[in-house]
This record gives structure tokens, sequence and C-alpha cells, in this order.
């Protein structure tokens, strides 16, 4: 999935979030060689963490705008796109909720840059093998990780209030 993002700089952002098969992948090496190819802010994430589509691309837009302006919680672009979409300020804490497990097989990748060729470039790149979508989390992830209570949600449409309730955490000037 490669979705366009207005964002706030005047800046067309493009997030790429996809499964990918990790098997013979150093995955340090492989977030490192993504910002060589020219897409500083990826991560390799477990699989089900993320609510879904609307979370990943409001948290990876708001780490590229936090970041790009110098009001983000990490140096290092890949950090502050862990950390925001995590909706955390603590790496410690956002490793350990939305981190790989030792021996993971497949991750999500998620990515975000000005340029749509360099996302579409990275996943060949980096030797992936792309399986397609992440799974997403939906309700379950939301509530699991990001505090969500389905009975705050004013209108039945649940999975949308639970991306809305995790995206908001990405997006507080102080993430939690």
């Amino acid at each position: 999935m490669i979705v366009k993002a207005e964002g706030s700089l005047h800046v067309t952002l493009w997030v790429l979030a996809v499964a990918v098969d990790l098997k013979g992948l150093d995955v340090p090496e492989a977030i490192n060689k993504a910002g060589d190819l020219g897409a500083p802010y990826t991560q390799l994430l477990r699989l089900g963490v993320l609510v879904g589509p609307l979370h990943t691309t409001i948290a990876s837009v708001t780490a590229y705008h936090r970041h790009v302006v110098g009001r983000g919680a990490a140096r290092k672009p890949s950090i502050e796109l862990l950390l925001r979409l995590a909706g955390e300020r603590q790496v410690s804490r956002a490793v350990e909720k939305l981190g790989l497990k030792p021996g993971a097989e497949e991750a999500c990748l998620v990515a975000v840059s000005p340029d749509r060729m360099t996302l579409d470039a990275l996943a060949q790149n980096l030797e992936m093998t792309v399986k397609g979508e992440c799974r997403w989390g939906g309700v379950e992830a939301a509530v699991k990780y990001y505090l969500f209570n389905p009975a705050s949600c004013p209108h039945r449409d649940l999975l949308r209030c639970a991306e809305l309730h995790a995206a908001s955490t990405a997006t507080t000037p102080e993430i939690r």
C-alpha cells in the first residue's frame, strides 16, 4: 500500500506500508540501507501492532513534519518514525510496543518520503519479498497498545475511532 498524503509544509508525501519477508535480512542494516537509498524515515515493525492505514499514515506524516522542522523527539528520522507510530517518547517503550521479536520471519515495513519512486525502489533494493499489505491490528491493537476504550466511541464505526485515537497519540506535540 502506498498512500499519498498532503502535508502541512505544502509537500506531498508518500507513505509505504507493506508486509515483507525477513528471512536472511539484518534489520538494523536494512534500515540504514533505506536511509542510504533516500528513505531515512523507514521502520520495520511487528505485524498486527499498527491499528490500520489511517493511523499509520497520520503517524508517518507527523514524524516527517516534526523532524523536518526540528521539533521531533529524536535525532534520527527512523527513530522519530518509530516513536510517532508507537505514540511514545521513550525508545525502549516504543521498541517494546512495536519492535520485532527475535526470530521474526515477517514484518511491516513503513516508510515515508516526498518521492514516490524512492519508496517503489525501496523494497526491491533491500532484497525483501513484499507479501502484500501489512496485517493491521484493528480495534484489538488500539485497545492493547494505544489505551483505546471502545465505549468512548460516539458512533458505531469502532475501527475509525480506534485509528483516530491511535493517530492522536502520534500528533500531540509532546508524545506521551
